[in-house]
């Protein structure tokens, strides 16, 4: 695998094209921690992580645009998704984000639990955490 997006603390993005010789740096600007990370194919992709932040890339990670998909204080654990419109995105408090079009516009909570969601994969329809089952999300 030669090609490969690294994601971490206060917004760290960095990628490589030749099996991890060298590594370039794509974090232009980001400041919050990143936790997870989906492309659907090699060009869409999207990350998620501290104090709401969704962010998405349509040229397989060289440029990002920053999506404020939640509140100040969210912590989004985990993004999936299914094509390049339609998206989850779960976390804390068992906050569960939808989006239709693959961007701000389209995204909105369905849930809010008392426990924290970790993991998700709504093609497979399963979710790891606390939390209650959806069905037809």
């Amino acid at each position: 695998m030669n090609n490969v997006i690294s994601f971490g603390n206060k917004g760290t993005i960095i990628k490589t094209s030749n099996a991890g010789i060298n590594w370039t740096d794509y974090s232009s600007g980001f400041r919050n921690s990143l936790f997870a990370v989906d492309f659907i194919n090699e060009n869409y992709g999207w990350t998620c992580g501290a104090q709401g932040t969704v962010a998405h890339t349509i040229n397989g990670g060289s440029n990002w645009t920053r999506i404020q998909a939640g509140a100040a204080d969210d912590f989004l654990y985990q993004i999936d998704f299914i094509n390049n419109s339609t998206g989850y995105c779960v976390g804390e408090y068992g906050k569960i984000y939808k989006s239709t079009n693959g961007d701000t516009t389209g995204i909105h909570c369905l849930l809010l639990t008392l426990q924290d969601i970790m993991r998700c994969n709504f093609s497979m329809k399963t979710l790891v955490g606390s939390a209650v089952i959806l069905q037809d999300c």
